[in-house]
This record gives structure tokens, C-alpha cells and sequence, in this order.
């Protein structure tokens, strides 16, 4: 069924500046969000509006305090969210989702639903949503853009088998101290501590390749490659959708298979990233070996991100050459899916990439190369913005 909205946001009156910063996250990674004061207007039913705003949102977010705890209207919430999504035969739909933010105190009546429990395990909740660490409140939105996008997931969407060739933590503190002190000056890092931090875990317990953090921000490269992907389907007005698939852990565990699924991008739409600081670790700098046959193929997007802020004049210059050189760079920033140029098969290559737009560049190159091939009955249009 069409619903209003992705998400609505349940919370006690008390923890209303959690909520309002939270929709702001969900809204910056392209979910609609019910919440009641950014829905609700003066001289509306406002209970009546309120449970239709539950009923007709596809997922329900509790921020779950003890003051969420006490509260009647986020009991009332759930349970009639929970009437929603069980239908007469008692089954629950599979497609809606009941996810708790725990706060400040454990939630023991739904054991067996989505629980998001960093926030509490930090125990930053005295300290107010304006003291949250970026890395907690990153933590907290990615599992719940994951376990939506999970959901709501179609399944003609086209996959983009995706390798990110980048180092853990550990492995780039234990190269040697030469490279280290090379790796610091050459870059301009301040310190080696610095370095690091570009590869903190979000999940200390299970650090992954995808905690990577390129362009001097806090946004790891599997949140910059989520919002690209919704940001480029919002803008495809028709299907096909596309989505990032991981290649699998044993992508690391094993060169054979890294060789599979090597032969694999070679031959569908895929995505290479790579951390240029990550080839001094050997694991990382075998698996680009191993890739470099996938060059050949037009349907790959290879990139290499630059791991330091893109510089304030090089943006200026960007916005100067799109703005005063439209059309004659429009191809070049938002590649259009048909009419290409290309004549030899070849991968979309980007060496210096500096932020996300040069991101979002190459995957609508990608995209456009595998649609052309496939898709050409029904070729979708991309909305220039």
C-alpha cells in the first residue's frame, strides 16, 4: 500500500529536541518524516491526525526513555501502530518496521524488534542531543537508514557490486613508522593520531573496511555511497533503482575469491573504491591487482577519494565552471543517461575525487553505460537540479 510517509517519530514531549534532530538526519538521508510538530497546524484534529499519521507511515521510530516509558501517547502510538501493521489474521506485515532508539533506559517489552542501543550504551543522553559525538549520532542514523533500506528495498532494483579497497585502523597504525611519518608529512596531516581517526570504527567490536572516512569528514564512505544511492534514485524519475551490494567478507579472507568476484565486475555494473593511503597495506594492494582487469569494463565506476577536505578554492572554481560554462560542462557534472560518446569499452575513472558530487558523477556514468546496454526500451530520464 502507498503510505504518507517513511517514518514517524515517537517520543515524550520531554525528549522533543532528540526527535527534532533526528528528523533532521532522516530528512538529510532522504526519508519523509512524520513528526508532530513539524505535521501538526493549529485548528487541526490533532488526534485524529496524530493516530492517522501512525497508521499511514510506513515505519515507526520510539525514542525510548523513562520518560517515553511514562508517557500515554507514545503507549497509545505503538499500539496503534502495532493494530496497523496486524491485520484480522494476525500476521504482521513483513514490510513495516518498529525500531527503538533507546536513550536512557532498557526496553524489555520488545526483545525481539530493532534496538538501537548506542546512545545508551554511551550514556550521552544527560549530556542532551547538542553533546552528542558525531560518530554516536552517525552510529545511530546508519542503523536505521540500513534496516529501512532493507525494507523498502524493490526487487528490480539493479545492484552495484561494490568493493571499498580501504585499510581498518589497525592495519594502517601498524604499518612501519617511516611510512607513517611519510604518509603524515606528505598528505599535510597534522599528527599520526590524525591519520588514524580517518579510520576509526563506528563498531569498535566489528570494525569494517567501510568505516573509512574520506574528504577530512566524519561521514564514513558506506554513509556517502547510502546517500548517493537515494539521492540518485529520487532523481530517476522511472526504474530501474539501483543499490549497493557489498562483495562479501571473503572479498578479504580469501585471493581465489577475490578472483571471482573480480571476473564478476568485469562483466555487470560495478564500483570500485579506493583508499590511495590503504595500498601501503598489502591485503589492500593485492585486491587492486586483482581488480585491475575490471578497467576494461564501461559499466564499472572506479574512484579514488581524496582523504583530506576538498580546498575552498577548488569548489569556488567547480560552481564557476558549472554555472558560467553551462551547457558546455553539463555533460561532464551530470552525465545523462543515452547519447554517449564513448566508443571503446572503459571503466568511468576518478583518481582526484574530492567530495561527493565527483562521487555522484561516476556512478550516473556507470549507471548510464549499464542502462544503454540493458535497458534501451526504457531508458529513465535524470532530473537536472
Amino acid at each position: 500500500m502507498p503510505y504518507t510517509k517513511d517514518v514517524f517519530i515517537s517520543y515524550s514531549s520531554i525528549d522533543k529536541d532528540w526527535a527534532a534532530e533526528f528528523e533532521k538526519d532522516l530528512i538529510a538521508h532522504g526519508l519523509s518524516v512524520w513528526r508532530d510538530q513539524s505535521n501538526l497546524t493549529a485548528g487541526t484534529k490533532w488526534e485524529e491526525n496524530l493516530m492517522a499519521g501512525v497508521r499511514d507511515s510506513q515505519h515507526l521510530i520510539v525514542l525510548w526513555s523513562k520518560n517515553a516509558a511514562a508517557t500515554d501517547w507514545v503507549r497509545r502510538e505503538r499500539s496503534n501502530f502495532e493494530a496497523a501493521i496486524t491485520p484480522g489474521a494476525g500476521r504482521a506485515q513483513l514490510d513495516r518496521l518498529m525500531i527503538f532508539v533507546t536513550l536512557d533506559d532498557e526496553n524489555l517489552a520488545y526483545p525481539g524488534l530493532q534496538l538501537i542501543n548506542e546512545i545508551k550504551d554511551a550514556q550521552a543522553y544527560p549530556g542532551g542531543i547538542a553533546n552528542l559525538g558525531p560518530r554516536v549520532r552517525q552510529a545511530v542514523i546508519n542503523k536505521i537508514v540500513t534496516a529501512i533500506n532493507a525494507v523498502q528495498r524493490q526487487d528490480n532494483s539493479i545492484p552495484v557490486l561494490t568493493a571499498v579497497l580501504a585499510a581498518t585502523k589497525t592495519e594502517i597504525e601498524n604499518l612501519d613508522s617511516p611510512t607513517l611519518d611519510s604518509l603524515v608529512n606528505d598528505l599535510g596531516i597534522a599528527n599520526r593520531q590524525a591519520l588514524f581517526d580517518h579510520y576509526e570504527p563506528v563498531d569498535p567490536q566489528r570494525p569494517k573496511r567501510t568505516d573509512w572516512r574520506p574528504f577530512g569528514s566524519n561521514d564514513t564512505i558506506a554513509t556517502i555511497l547510502a546517500n548517493q544511492q537515494l539521492g540518485i534514485n529520487n532523481r530517476i524519475i522511472t526504474d530501474p533503482k539501483f543499490r549497493v551490494e557489498y562483495v562479501g567478507d571473503d572479498f578479504w579472507s580469501d585471493l581465489e575469491t577475490a578472483g571471482r568476484y573480480a571476473d564478476a565486475m568485469r562483466e555487470r555494473l560495478s564500483l570500485i573504491v579506493i583508499d590511495p593511503v590503504s595500498l601501503n597495506v598489502l591485503p589492500v594492494y593485492r585486491r587492486a591487482v586483482i581488480l585491475k582487469k575490471c578497467l576494461a569494463n564501461n559499466e564499472t565506476a572506479v574512484m579514488v577519494p581524496m582523504p583530506f577536505m576538498l580546498s575552498q578554492a577548488f569548489r569556488r572554481l567547480r560552481t564557476l565552471l558549472k554555472n558560467e560554462g553551462a551547457p558546455f560542462f553539463d555533460e561532464y557534472y551530470k552525465p545523462p543517461v543515452k547519447d554517449t560518446t564513448l566508443v571503446a569499452p572503459a571503466a568511468a575513472l576518478g583518481i582526484y575525487i574530492g567530495d561527493e558530487e565527483d562521487t555522484e558523477r561516476l556512478l550516473l556514468v556507470a549507471m548510464g553505460s549499464y542502462i544503454r546496454r540493458h535497458k534501451p526500451e526504457s531508458i529513465p530520464t535524470y532530473v537536472r537540479t
